[in-house]
């Protein structure tokens, strides 16, 4: 879905991703605080999840053919990269 997007729409596309993630971003700093990556990071890593979440779901055979699943998929996979990176970290401070 989002690949057949011409240039214009996807360059909006990918803004108001990351305007939303950025937004996001600051407030999950605030809570996650030193389990955190940041308020950019945090950006960096919702942005990814978006794109790739979708990503994901087209190469299973997920076609979103309305916003609503595409926005489903696409937060599924923010969080889901967002969870498993933090855990993942956790983690890490907690053996070393």
């Amino acid at each position: 879905m989002i690949w057949n997007l011409d240039f214009g729409w996807l360059c909006a596309a990918f803004a108001v991703v990351v305007l939303f993630a950025f937004a996001l971003g600051l407030m999950l700093d605030g809570v996650m605080a030193g389990d955190g990556f940041g308020a950019l990071g945090n950006t960096f890593i919702l942005t990814t999840g978006v794109f790739g979440g979708i990503y994901i779901a087209n190469l299973n055979g997920l076609y979103a053919k309305d916003l609503r699943w595409a926005a489903v998929y696409g937060l599924s996979g923010a969080f889901v990269l967002l969870l498993s990176l933090a855990v993942g970290k956790a983690g890490l401070k907690r053996l070393l």
